[in-house]
């Protein structure tokens, strides 16, 4: 690892799962930003504090992947962060993709599954006179499509075609940014990557088991020199515009990182050749001879147990279905820590070594790296002081579900850190704001599952603003390290000591403690706190209108798809007919879409997103 100036301080920015709560990373994230070009720019003066604070990696699940992706794709415009005079400026790529674009209504689109309906109506009548009297002819009628997801995925895609297709204006790279900066995407890999573990026994058994958490790798400002086969180059400065390159990568990898299952569609991936799982570096316990040093972990490869048909391994392409990558790992922390503890060289371990698993110093006097957790929804805990056993099926299913990803992400060794007070090597931002209940989120995405966020344009710009101001309250109050912390020695001049020097509890008594990213300008009014969007939405026909055609569209199209028989299809939407009929007779509409609405509009009064008396 090549030395750091003792006056660099290195961040790990990890990002979260969040669904529609991304509006909330991207308010933090682009906050960060201008905070730390402000002050880039500041240094030229006298009286600043010059020392630096650098972000060295950044990891995403999830809907923190996809915010990832476009913050990568930003940094090629010279105007972001956009400092130019206010008439001037434009939304950055964060807000267009997490306020202005990202919506339900296009996902309730049906353009996804017309692309795969038969259109023909000869092909229809062929169809049904194959499946009823046998006469198929020459060759099988065209079938309509699988459905993929219940919402309309497509729509994810044009947005991240025009948020990520970024030209390069950018002419030098920025001194807050390594070079190359790493990014990792979680990703629930559906296929797997097959292990074993040998037993010694008459028939030489072997264990087998497969990893599903996976993660996709890359480079941005960098050629990949060095690296083959485990990160993706994205190119140096000027390289490739819009999705050239390794650019479409980064975006399909976000895309599957955020695929909700059965809610979004879920995304095929390949890699070639197996280098980047042969290479993966696993933390291993140590345990050393009596003559050996004490290290409580080493960083190995393992090499996966592949079968003999990936031959020859460089240049197999391995394919594999992903979903959220969120269902295995909703806070990669463990990934940046690595590689802030361990630095680019080792994240790729070269088979037969072995390399110390490092830690990151922890104290306000030592630390001088840390990883910084965008979260809008922090793990609370949750303990049902009530809870009623319940063997029926549906309450276990939902109880494994629940336990099984919980467990997933159940760490000991964060458990033991949490029980220390002066760990100053992890921060989170987390959404905090005045006049919320108890038991009442602080955005407003947080309503219906999360998907709260989609209903409405209102809801994630209230997010994106909070954002903002959580980031500024953060900089200015708790992303602090004492004074005589060897970052700061001999960078801050006097003035500036006085300006942003404050006395925090240290040890038996007080200490002075200053600010790692020091605001100036623009970053140093105070952000407002935004007004809670109660009634954004009170008119729900066109969502009704939305719903109940998807819900139709649906219903038909798994219907054509998973029923053989076409007289059981013909009576399944014969029978859905009927009950929908009923409904209109007696006053109602489409069962599906009456639900969903009124789910919708119970959860929004619930959280004081609608009035009460909203009908």
């Amino acid at each position: 690892m090549a030395e750091e100036s003792p006056s660099t301080f290195r961040i790990g920015l990890v990002m979260a799962g969040a669904v529609s709560a991304g509006a909330y990373t991207a308010g933090v994230v682009d906050f960060l930003m201008e905070a730390l070009e402000i002050w880039e720019r500041k240094k030229r003066e006298s009286g600043v504090p010059t020392h630096t604070a650098r972000i060295d990696v950044v990891t995403g699940a999830s809907a923190g992947s996809i915010a990832g992706a476009v913050f990568a794709s930003a940094i090629r415009d010279q105007n972001y962060p956009d400092l130019r005079p206010q008439e001037q400026r434009q939304p950055t790529q964060l807000y267009r993709a997490w306020v202005q674009k990202v919506d339900i209504r296009p996902m309730l689109g049906l353009d996804d599954l017309e692309k795969t309906a038969v259109q023909d109506p000869r092909n229809w009548l062929r169809r049904t006179a194959c499946c009823l009297f046998g006469w198929c002819g020459d060759t099988a009628p065209p079938q309509p499509g699988a459905v993929a997801s219940i919402l309309n995925s497509d729509a994810l895609d044009a947005i991240a075609n025009q948020v990520i297709n970024v030209a390069w204006t950018r002419a030098d790279w920025p001194g807050y940014l390594r070079a190359p900066l790493a990014l990792y995407f979680t990703v629930t890999n559906l296929r797997g990557v097959p292990y074993s573990i040998n037993f010694t026994g008459e028939q030489g058994s072997v264990f087998g088991m497969s990893q599903h958490a996976d993660y996709m790798s890359f480079l941005a400002n960098s050629d990949g020199q060095g690296h083959p086969g485990t990160y993706l180059p994205l190119g140096r400065i000027g390289e490739y515009d819009g999705l050239g390159g390794n650019w479409d990568m980064l975006k399909r990898s976000a895309l599957a990182s955020g695929a909700f299952p059965v809610g979004l569609a879920a995304r095929v991936l390949e890699r070639t050749g197996t280098a980047a799982y042969d290479q993966r570096c696993w933390s291993i316990p140590h345990a050393p001879q009596a003559d050996e040093p004490c290290v409580c972990k080493t960083l190995e490869p393992i090499e996966p147990s592949w079968p003999q048909c990936i031959e020859p391994k460089e240049s197999y392409v391995y394919e594999f279905v992903n979903v959220d990558g969120g269902v295995a790992n909703n806070e990669p922390f463990e990934l940046a820590r690595r590689f802030l503890a361990n630095d680019l060289d080792v994240m790729s371990c070269i088979p037969g070594t072995a390399a110390t698993d490092k830690h990151l110093p922890r104290s306000a006097i030592e630390a001088n790296a840390s990883v910084l957790m965008v979260d809008p929804f922090p793990n609370d805990l949750t303990y049902d002081c009530g809870y009623a056993p319940d063997t029926g099926l549906i309450p276990v299913l939902k109880g494994l579900v629940g336990a099984m990803l919980s467990q997933l992400r159940f760490k000991t060794e964060d458990l033991e850190l949490a029980k220390r007070g002066d760990v100053h090597s992890r921060w989170i931002v987390s959404p905090k704001r005045s006049g919320m209940g108890p038991g009442n989120p602080a955005i407003a995405s947080a309503t219906l599952g999360a998907f709260g966020g989609f209903m409405h344009w209102r809801f994630r710009d209230h997010d994106y603003q909070l954002g903002r101001r959580n980031c500024q309250r953060f900089l200015q109050t708790t992303f602090l390290l004492h004074r005589d912390n060897p970052v700061f020695a001999g960078q801050w001049p006097d003035p500036a000591i006085a300006q942003f020097g404050t006395e925090r509890a240290f040890q038996d008594g007080t200490a002075l403690f200053l600010p790692i990213i020091p605001l100036y300008g623009e970053c140093a009014q105070t952000v407002p706190e935004p007004a809670w969007p109660k009634d954004a939405l009170t008119d729900f026909t066109e969502l009704h209108k939305l719903v109940k055609a998807r819900a139709q569209a649906l219903t038909g199209r798994l219907i054509e798809t998973n029923v053989d028989s076409c007289l059981d299809r013909g009576l399944m939407k014969l029978g859905l007919g009927i009950i929908n009929l009923r409904r209109q007779l007696s006053g109602k509409d489409n069962i599906i879409a009456d639900g969903v609405i009124a789910a919708i509009k119970a959860d929004l009064q619930k959280n004081n997103l609608l009035s009460q008396e909203t009908p």
